[in-house]
């Protein structure tokens, strides 16, 4: 059943800012990632694209294109971190890794249909990927599918219960779905262990005024 609801727009933030996927397979351009890593992003893109240039292993410069489509992503340049997602694509159509990109990568444009699509095909080559049903609940939740969002966040929180802004997010959705009292205790347990996280305080002052209205009808 389709469930709609006022979603506070923290939550695809909180989902969209887990970590970048980590790479499956190494390659050679520790340059790259240094700057990467220290944000220095163009560049990382001039080092990939160096690296790229002399790559002669076929999943090497799919792995080089996808690391450099991410930093795309990160710049914000959407055509050219498609642009690379795509080529990793063509050189292998088997791996979950990529099929994850084009989900997050739609699922920043605001294209969650074309999202979702993405990350049921690596979930189907890969069904133990956690970060594909992540990725795939932040687009259910902004298609208003809250109760497959739900399911899909209870299969990444088996797998990484300690994931705060997973547990957030799927408070929300009991919020959304009339089980206030249940979100509070999501988000209380959430505070219990990160008191500072901002998205957890700000839903609980929501909740509990929430319940103190229904408390007094």
């Amino acid at each position: 059943m389709r469930q709609t609801g006022p979603v506070i727009p923290i939550l695809l933030a909180i989902l969209l800012s887990h970590p970048a996927v980590a790479q499956t397979v190494e390659y050679d351009c520790p340059r790259g990632d240094d700057a990467a890593a220290e944000e220095d992003l163009d560049g990382a893109i001039r080092s990939y694209s160096n690296c790229l240039a002399f790559a002669a292993d076929q999943e090497e410069k799919r792995q080089l294109f996808l690391a450099r489509g991410d930093v795309y992503l990160l710049l914000g340049q959407f055509i050219d971190a498609n642009l690379d997602y795509q080529v990793a694509l063509t050189i292998d159509r088997q791996k979950a890794d990529t099929y994850l990109r084009l989900s997050r990568l739609s699922a920043v444009q605001g294209k969650h249909r074309d999202a979702v699509d993405h990350a049921n095909q690596a979930i189907l080559l890969d069904p133990e990927n956690v970060d594909a049903f992540r990725t795939r609940a932040m687009s259910r939740i902004a298609q208003g599918f809250a109760w497959q969002a739900f399911d899909d966040l209870n299969v990444v929180l088996e797998s990484r219960p300690d994931d705060l802004q997973a547990r957030v997010a799927r408070a929300e959705i009991l919020r959304v779905i009339g089980e206030p009292r249940k979100a509070l205790e999501e988000v209380e347990a959430v505070l219990e262990i990160e008191p500072d996280n901002k998205e957890a305080q700000l839903l609980r002052d929501v909740l509990v005024e929430l319940i103190e209205r229904l408390s007094n009808q």
